[in-house]
């Protein structure tokens, strides 16, 4: 127990039920004003004991329960893992060729152009040595010219070609390149990772890109940070309102319920409990409803400057004093410590 004008400690009080605070308020009559908690069993016995004393909700606490409230509202709509629509297929874009490939098709085109030429020339009835003389060519190139069904290609082919099929399957399931390593050197794969991520990245071009993800951390930082009246206002990125369109409300009600405390404008307290605007955040719902429970407190933390900071400030000291004895402190050696030393200060 502490005075909230001198912030000195007056008592040790180690009970927490509701007949126990009674005992002790009727003991010490004189309390006009009481600081606490959101605790009911308090609120019940300070209002049973006297309804002359003035009840103040510690706004800490209050704040609490709001950025509990928002951010359960938060991490609601945005996951905390990526669940986006299935991946889908598109055209490839066209990669960059280097200088030598592109030298290599052009020929290659060529020798095809070349091959049919021959091969047409040979379906009239010219026969192999006029072919040989006209094209320049030996008979034997002329005879394996004849032989050939499809387009040239030099290309070579590499043994992993046959994972393919495989990665783009794992890839169309949303796994990671780690993954899809794992999985294929369990069937057998015993290339490099530079390899895997080469057919890996040519394999992903076939691949809408994965939708952005928002994390639900930033965003409610972000709010956070935005109803704060010492930071500066920012904005709320258009991502957000796209992904969840009422968010723009939330921050709205987020920012009033701060400033009220800094306005101490308690009407603004009475307008929130009659909104009916915050239907679509039921977390948010909860939390007013269990401000109106505990109404005329959170009235008077709105218009009066008592908190339970300082008690909150001698609870901590008590803890140090406990641990310098190891936690073997008795509640009766504790409280003699607490008053002793607030005699003196």
């Amino acid at each position: 127990m502490v005075d909230l004008r001198t912030h000195h400690p007056i008592d040790l009080f180690a009970g927490r039920t509701e007949e126990e605070t009674k005992a002790w308020l009727i003991k010490h009559p004189t309390n006009q004003t009481v600081s606490r908690d959101g605790s009911r069993a308090y609120a019940r016995a300070i209002r049973e004991t006297s309804a002359q004393i003035i009840q103040v909700t510690d706004r800490w606490h209050i704040l609490k329960g709001l950025f509990e409230a928002v951010k359960e509202e938060i991490y609601l709509h945005f996951p905390t893992k990526p669940v986006g629509p299935p991946i889908t297929l598109r055209t490839p874009p066209p990669s960059s060729k280097r200088k030598s490939e592109s030298v290599r098709e052009e020929n290659e085109a060529k020798r095809w152009k070349v091959i049919q030429q021959v091969q047409e020339r040979q379906q009239r009835g010219e026969s192999i040595m006029g072919l040989s003389r006209a094209f320049q060519l030996s008979r034997e190139t002329i005879y394996h010219c004849l032989t050939i069904q499809h387009p040239p290609s030099h290309q070579r082919g590499s043994p992993y070609d046959s994972y393919r099929p495989q990665i783009h399957d794992l890839i169309q399931q949303g796994k990671k390149a780690d993954d899809i390593e794992k999985i294929c050197r369990q069937f057998g794969y015993t290339g490099s990772r530079s390899t895997l991520n080469t057919m890996i990245a040519k394999e992903r071009q076939h691949f809408s890109p994965p939708k952005p993800f928002i994390k639900p951390r930033k965003v409610f930082k972000q709010l956070w940070s935005m109803s704060d009246p010492t930071e500066p206002m920012g904005e709320i990125e258009e991502a957000w309102k796209t992904q969840w369109p009422p968010i723009q409300d939330l921050c709205t009600f987020l920012i009033g319920f701060r400033q009220m405390f800094i306005e101490t404008d308690a009407s603004l307290f009475n307008s929130y409990l009659r909104c009916e605007a915050y239907t679509a955040f039921p977390a948010v719902q909860r939390f007013i409803r269990g401000l109106e429970k505990d109404k005329q407190g959170i009235h008077n933390a709105v218009l009066l400057p008592w908190s339970n900071g300082v008690a909150e400030g001698h609870v901590h000291r008590l803890k140090v004093q406990k641990a310098m004895m190891y936690g073997r402190g008795s509640f009766d050696l504790l409280r003699k410590r607490i008053l002793y030393r607030s005699s003196f200060s």
